[in-house]
């Protein structure tokens, strides 16, 4: 009965260590991005949700994005950075880059009736999917720790009963 509980015990703690590795590689995704704004009212948000991001700590390799403006009049863009913001004004008709850096920039468009803002561009990003399975190998280490524990315990026991 002891030995299998430090075999199991052992096997608990290998899964565990092995588990490590797949939870924190990243999966490199490139992502195409061509979507309509409608102006209609006043529009704000955050990139990555414009976008549409799958969830996960994403870290931004490359981040190319342009804009073009389909109506009578040109609007202001303003970009919020973590300490900044700038502004950009988007003639009509004309394709531009947009000074996009990241996805957590908030992202402000004023209202422009019947007018729409055509983004595209590409977007590589590194995303880490598998975050759920480090908890998974901590639960499964903790367990084989306690059991390891548990399995010594039991025979100190028996060798100090023996002895006297």
């Amino acid at each position: 009965m002891l030995r299998r509980l430090v075999i199991a015990s052992v096997i608990l703690l290998i899964v565990s260590l092995a588990l490590i590795p797949i939870s924190y590689t990243p999966a490199r995704v490139s992502k195409s991005v061509d979507m309509l704004i409608k102006l209609d009212s006043n529009v704000t948000g955050y990139l990555g949700d414009f976008i549409g991001l799958e969830g996960g700590v994403i870290y931004i390799e490359d981040l190319e994005l342009y804009g073009n403006l389909s109506c009578y009049r040109g609007i202001v863009m303003r970009i919020y950075y973590a300490r900044s913001s700038s502004s950009i004004y988007l003639n009509p008709g004309d394709s531009q880059k947009l000074p996009l850096n990241d996805t957590g920039i908030y992202i402000s468009l004023e209202s422009a009736p019947t007018c729409f803002l055509r983004i595209w561009g590409t977007i590589i990003y590194n995303v880490y999917r598998y975050l759920w399975i480090s908890a998974v190998s901590f639960i499964l280490g903790l367990a084989g720790g306690i059991i390891l524990l548990r399995a010594l315990a039991i025979d100190l026991s028996r060798r100090a009963s023996t002895r006297s």
